[in-house]
């Protein structure tokens, strides 16, 4: 707070860039081709080549009740996390409780349905795939939260995770409950 005060009263100039800086900026990614290490890969090809996203990009998710919204997103993240790269995944749930979406990403995972790992008694083939998808996502760096209310909250556990892991994403399901 203290440095952001700071910079309104001087002016924030030494931050600035001029606009002949600007542009001579964007004029190196026209010619070069832009820094692909800030490109975060979402697991979804035609996504990814339409709507490249970048570590700072703030996406949102918008569609009926029931239509999958909550999945795609879990999907995204699932996604970033097999891809290995730096940094921790943080989900904050104000709809399901984190049972529910450990169901959802083993499910996506073993390829093995919710409904049938809700039932139980599963096939022999089917709990060797969800073995393997335990294993598999037991060594993601995801946090899941299913506590945090409000922006205070969810900022704070941001904040934890980026200080303790690095963030590379953070998902929350949904934005009109906090």
């Amino acid at each position: 707070r203290t440095e952001i005060q700071t910079l309104q009263r001087t002016g924030a100039t030494k931050l600035s860039k001029t606009w002949g800086e600007q542009i001579a900026d964007r004029l190196e990614v026209y010619t070069r081709g832009k820094d692909q290490s800030a490109i975060i890969r979402t697991g979804f090809a035609e996504l990814d080549e339409m709507m490249p996203l970048e570590r700072s990009d703030f996406m949102v998710v918008g569609g009926t009740t029931g239509s999958g919204k909550t999945m795609l997103a879990l999907n995204i993240v699932a996604n970033i996390l097999r891809e290995g790269a730096p940094g921790a995944c943080v989900i904050c749930s104000l709809e399901m409780p984190q049972g529910q979406i450990v169901d959802r990403l083993l499910a996506a995972d073993s390829r093995v349905g919710t409904k049938r790992l809700k039932q139980g008694a599963l096939f022999k083939h089917e709990m060797e795939r969800v073995e393997a998808g335990i294993g598999r996502i037991y060594r993601w760096p995801l946090v899941l939260r299913d506590d945090c209310h409000n922006l205070a909250d969810i900022m704070a556990v941001a904040r934890g995770v980026h200080s303790a892991k690095g963030l590379r994403v953070l998902m929350v399901d949904y934005l009109q409950l906090v």
